[in-house]
């Protein structure tokens, strides 16, 4: 059985956001390949938790499905 996958809100790191919002954008994984460029096994094993993805590949996805880095941290004055 495979681990629940916690709300982006919850995530600790940038790439289980990511991982988040590809599991749950409604797309598959064939679909998300032909429209990226980025192999369908590749994205499977990047689900998974098995394997992460290169920079490139998670520009092309944060491109594609419109998302958007937000810092929490308040600025310090400089």
């Amino acid at each position: 059985m495979s681990q629940p996958l916690h709300h982006p809100k919850s995530a600790d790191t940038l790439s289980k956001q990511l991982r988040w919002y590809v599991k749950n954008c409604g797309i598959s994984t064939y679909r998300l390949e032909r429209e990226t460029g980025i192999h369908n096994s590749t994205l499977s094993r990047f689900l998974r938790g098995e394997r992460g993805l290169s920079t490139e590949s998670m520009d092309t996805m944060g491109k594609y499905l419109k998302l958007v880095l937000v810092c929490k941290r308040p600025q310090q004055d400089k």
